[in-house]
């Protein structure tokens, strides 16, 4: 037998644009699979949901039939299923389809470019960083288009986005305040500021949140209705 080698230390030179913190895991890569098909599409979109709390849905709609035959081939009561080796038929097929539908490119003209930043660490990590684009569709119909080096270059220009700061202030504000609490325009950029002040860390920001009139008020309205359903 080969002998067992024993581990050995890692490092990266700061802002190598191969090497994405959480992105770069193990378990990121094994939690949003990838098929031939999707393209590390799945991956694109988990970042732009965490990061920019852009949630996309596919706009084909599920096939049962297909997600049972996965679901047993994972069971190990049957083969793999097709869609685990699509034809090269198939997968021209689908990418004509995501060129052409328009419910299909609303997604795919942002998640397409931001997937290839993975390409290289779809199976192995490697220092071979894989180009890519952050696509950010604005409300008047233009696109904001950022060339990216690599993952980690990727990583470095989402948090300078004001959609992240606004999608962080986002989670913490469901979180700890309460997602019926109304959140103005104003108030918005108020904490945005307090968040960036106390250098984004979360615990001093949650901090500052537990303190604002908004969290207070609203535990002060939880214990009256929690006193009110006692009696």
């Amino acid at each position: 037998p080969q002998p067992i080698q024993p581990p050995r230390a890692v490092s990266f030179p700061p802002g190598h644009p191969a090497v994405a913190g959480v992105l770069t895991t193990r378990r990121y890569i094994d939690r949003y699979t990838t098929t031939a098909l999707n393209k590390n599409r799945r991956r694109a979109a988990g970042v732009y949901r965490a990061f920019l709390c852009d949630d996309m849905a596919p706009a084909a709609p599920a096939n049962q039939a297909e997600e049972d035959a996965m679901l047993d081939y994972l069971l190990g009561r049957s083969p793999a299923p097709p869609r685990m080796h699509p034809s090269p038929d198939r997968i021209a097929n689908a990418e004509d389809q995501h060129g052409t539908d328009p419910a299909c490119m609303a997604c795919h003209q942002k998640l397409d470019p931001m997937g290839r930043v993975f390409q290289n660490i779809a199976l192995n990590f490697t220092l071979a960083p894989s180009p890519g684009e952050i696509v950010i569709p604005r409300a008047d119909g233009s696109r904001v288009v950022l060339p990216v080096a690599g993952i980690g270059d990727m990583a470095d220009r989402l948090v300078q986005l004001p959609e992240y700061e606004r999608c962080q202030l986002k989670h913490f504000w469901a979180w700890y305040v309460g997602e019926d609490i109304p959140l103005p325009a104003a108030r918005e950029a108020q904490l945005i500021q307090e968040f960036n002040r106390v250098g984004r860390r979360t615990n001093d920001f949650i901090k500052v949140l537990v303190q604002t009139p908004e969290f207070i008020e609203g535990a002060s309205t939880s214990l009256t209705r929690l006193e009110q359903a006692r009696l």
